[in-house]
C-alpha cells in the first residue's frame, strides 16, 4: 500500500501535469520514429509498457543511444520519461546510515536506491540529458522538480540522498558572464527559488555551498535569504545527525567567502545557532556526548570567523543541545535470523569451504539445490526470504564445476522464483536483487522473456546496437 507521504508526493507532482503535457505536445514530431513499423518504434513501445520507473530509465537511455532519432524525438522521449518517473515506487533517493550492516534489509534497500530509479533521481537524469539537447526545455522541466523530504523518525535507518537534484541545479542555473556590471537578476531568482525549497537538514549543506560559490553581487542578495530560511528548516533530528558535519563545513566556507567580500554576515551566525538548537534540543531524540561536543566545536569555529576572542557573544553549551527524548533505535532487519535460513546458510558454507574434492562438492551442491528450490520461506518476512533465497541460489549457480543439468534446472527455478508477482511489488529492491542473476543467464543458459523487465535490461543494448546498424 502506498504511504501517505508517497501519495502526497504524487499529488504535488500531478499539479504540474498539464504543463508537462504541454511540453510533450510542443514536440511537433512524434515521440516514435516516423515509420511506426521500424525496430526502433517497436523497442520504444516495449519500453513504455514497463512499470513507470523502468520505462522512464530506459527511455532516457534510448534518447541518448538511438542514433537516427531527430532532436524533437529525443526531446519528446525525455519529456515523457520525466512524466513517467512521477509514478515510480520511491519518490526520493535514500541511503543507509553510516556503519549499517550490509547483510540486512537496510543494505538491500540502499543498493536499490543506488540504481537511481526513484522519482527525484530519474527526473534529475532526464533534465540533465535534456540539457545537452535543448537548454530551454531542460530549464522548464527543472522548474517542475520540487522533491519533498518529510521529517524522518529517530528509528529510521535510511536517510535522504539529495545529491542528484543539486548536481542538476548546478548545471541548469544561470552563470553570469565575466566580466560584467550590475546584478544578474536571473541568477538571483533561480537561487532564491532553491533556497525557498530548503525544508530538510539534508538540503542545507547543498544550499550553503551554492550560495558560497556565487559572485559578489548575487551573494549579496542570496545570503540574507539563506540566513532567514535556515532557522525555519523543519526539525528532523535523524537527518540533522547525519548531515551536521557537511552542514557546518559548508556554512564555514560561506562565512569565510562572505567575510572576504565584505558582505555582512553576523546574522548567519545567529541563524546557525538557532538552527542547531531547533534540531537538537526539542526532545525528539537523545544524542551521545561525542556528537554534541563535535557540533559545539563546529559552531565555535564559525563564531571565531566573525567575533574576535573575548568578544561578547552567547555561545552554546552542551546542556542546551541535550534533547530530553530517549534514543529510539529500531533493530535492523537482519538476514539469516530464522532457523531454516541459518541451516541453509550453514549447509552452503560446509559444502563450499569444507569439501576440497570438486566432484564431491558438485554432487553435494546438486542435492542442496534441490532442497533449496523447495524451501517455502514460511518463517521469513517475505522481502527477507526473497533476498536470502536469491543469494543462496545465485551462489550455488556460480560454482564452476556444478553439473550442467543441475545448473540449467536451477537457473529455470531461480528465474521462475524471481518472476513471482508477490516479489515484484518491492520495485527497485526486487530489481536490484534480481538483476544479479542476469550474468548467470547470459553465461550458462540464455532465457528470453522470462520477465519483461529483466528481459528488457538483458536485451536493451543489443537491440539498440542492431537498430543503429540498420538491421
Amino acid at each position: 500500500m502506498l504511504s501517505t507521504d508517497l501519495k502526497s508526493r504524487r499529488d504535488v507532482l500531478g499539479a504540474g501535469l498539464l504543463t508537462l503535457l504541454g511540453l510533450l505536445s510542443r514536440a511537433q514530431t512524434p515521440v516514435r520514429p516516423a515509420n511506426s513499423d521500424t525496430s526502433a518504434a517497436r523497442l520504444i513501445d516495449d519500453v513504455k509498457a514497463l512499470p513507470p520507473e523502468f520505462a522512464a530509465d530506459c527511455l532516457i537511455r534510448l534518447a541518448a543511444s538511438l542514433r537516427h532519432l531527430s532532436k524533437e524525438q529525443r526531446v519528446g522521449l525525455l519529456a515523457e520519461s520525466f512524466h513517467l518517473a512521477a509514478g515510480a515506487t520511491y519518490p526520493v533517493r535514500k541511503r543507509a546510515l553510516p556503519g549499517s550492516n550490509t547483510d540486512a534489509r537496510d543494505g538491500s534497500l540502499s543498493n536499490a536506491f543506488d540504481l537511481g530509479l526513484d522519482t527525484a533521481s530519474l527526473q534529475a537524469h532526464a533534465v540533465e540529458s535534456m540539457l545537452a539537447i535543448d537548454t530551454g526545455r531542460s530549464g522548464e522541466l527543472f522548474d517542475h522538480l520540487s522533491p519533498l523530504y518529510p521529517p524522518l523518525s529517530c528509528s529510521d535507518r535510511l536517510v535522504y540522498d539529495v545529491e542528484a537534484y543539486y548536481r542538476v541545479a548546478d548545471l541548469v542555473r544561470p552563470h553570469p558572464p565575466v566580466p560584467r556590471s550590475g546584478v544578474d537578476h536571473e541568477t538571483n531568482h533561480f537561487v532564491s527559488r532553491l533556497i525557498g525549497l530548503m525544508a530538510n537538514p539534508a538540503q542545507v549543506p547543498h544550499l550553503a555551498r551554492i550560495v558560497s560559490s556565487l559572485p559578489e553581487a548575487e551573494m549579496q542578495n542570496a545570503l540574507p535569504i539563506f540566513t532567514a530560511a535556515l532557522p525555519r528548516v523543519q526539525r528532523d533530528t535523524r537527518a540533522f545527525e547525519v548531515f551536521a558535519g557537511d552542514t557546518f563545513h559548508h556554512i564555514a566556507i560561506l562565512v569565510k567567502a562572505s567575510y572576504e567580500r565584505a558582505i555582512a554576515n553576523a546574522g548567519l551566525i545567529e541563524a546557525a545557532r538557532i538552527y542547531l538548537l531547533n534540531q537538537t534540543s526539542a526532545g525528539d531524540c537523545a544524542f551521545n556526548g561525542d556528537r554534541q561536543k563535535s557540533w559545539l566545536r563546529n559552531f565555535s569555529q564559525l563564531v571565531l570567523w566573525i567575533y574576535p576572542a573575548g568578544a561578547a557573544y552567547h555561545e552554546l553549551t552542551e546542556a542546551e543541545l541535550r534533547g530530553t527524548g530517549t534514543r529510539q533505535s529500531q533493530t535492523p532487519a537482519l538476514f539469516w535470523q530464522s532457523r531454516a535460513s541459518q541451516v541453509f546458510l550453514a549447509d552452503f558454507k560446509a559444502i563450499r569451504y569444507g569439501l576440497s574434492n570438486s566432484s564431491e562438492r558438485a554432487n553435494r551442491f546438486g542435492e542442496y539445490l534441490s532442497k533449496l528450490e523447495l524451501w517455502p520461506g514460511s518463517e521469513e518476512d517475505e522481502a527477507i526470504y526473497f533476498h536470502e533465497k536469491c543469494i543462496l541460489m545465485e551462489s550455488v549457480l556460480r560454482e564452476e564445476n556444478l553439473d550442467p543439468g543441475d545448473r540449467n534446472r536451477g537457473l529455470l527455478s531461480l528465474m521462475a522464483f524471481i518472476g513471482e508477482d508477490r516479489f515484484k511489488s518491492l520495485g527497485p529492491e526486487w530489481f536490484a536483487q534480481a538483476k544479479e542473476a542476469l550474468p548467470l543467464v547470459d553465461r550458462y543458459a540464455p532465457i528470453s522473456n522470462t520477465d519483461r523487465v529483466l528481459w528488457m535490461y538483458q536485451s536493451l543494448e543489443a537491440r539498440i546496437a542492431e537498430i543503429n546498424r540498420g538491421k
